[in-house]
């Protein structure tokens, strides 16, 4: 799907109903990283970066265990111990299981 760049953007994906696993880890007071899992006949489970998002998810309150929707990206952690692929969370929202139908606010 490369190159990117003018006129090749680069190809943004969108999964529904991801599991927070494990509580958000805030880095650097700005970013955090993310564990989830998607549930389709077996366990996919996820590292995931959000850059620039560690305000938006504690005001959002993300938890372990919330159910969230994510719109990402692919990108290559090249780290030799933890490296892989792994989703750069673009846009995300709590999945609408989650959601209260009649006013839009989360259950709590």
């Amino acid at each position: 799907m490369e190159p990117f760049g003018v006129g090749n953007r680069e190809p943004m994906f969108i999964a529904r109903s991801l599991r927070v696993l494990l509580p958000p880890k805030v880095l650097k007071e700005m970013h955090v990283k993310l564990r989830l899992e998607q549930m389709n006949g077996r366990a996919m489970r996820f590292d995931a970066m959000a850059w620039r998002m560690a305000e938006r998810i504690s005001n959002e309150g993300i938890l372990a265990n919330d159910s969230v929707d994510v719109a990402f990206t692919l990108d290559e952690n090249t780290h030799p111990e933890f490296g892989g692929i792994e989703l750069r969370i673009c846009d995300f929202r709590r999945s609408e299981s989650q959601m209260n139908p009649v006013k839009g606010i989360a259950a709590g």
